[in-house]
């Protein structure tokens, strides 16, 4: 939760000053996936082999851009 952080910054909400509205992230966290990803496979020069073995066992009608930049990165 990220509190009244954004709110604050922004002027988002009435303008009275209390009590302040906080704001939330529906996000599922892109640097936890690089961090469990980390914890699973080690070293990152590893994740990255790892990640372009998977792609090259991928039919190309199958990739997605998005795996794609993932996998170069």
């Amino acid at each position: 939760m990220h509190r009244d952080l954004f709110t604050q910054a922004f002027k988002i909400g009435p303008q009275a000053p209390e009590p302040a509205m906080h704001s939330a992230c529906v996000a599922f966290g892109m640097e936890r996936l690089l961090l469990s990803l980390l914890a699973r496979i080690g070293d990152p020069d590893r994740l990255l082999a790892h990640l372009h073995e998977l792609l090259d066992d991928q039919p190309a009608g199958q990739r997605t851009k998005e795996f794609e930049h993932a996998a170069l990165v």
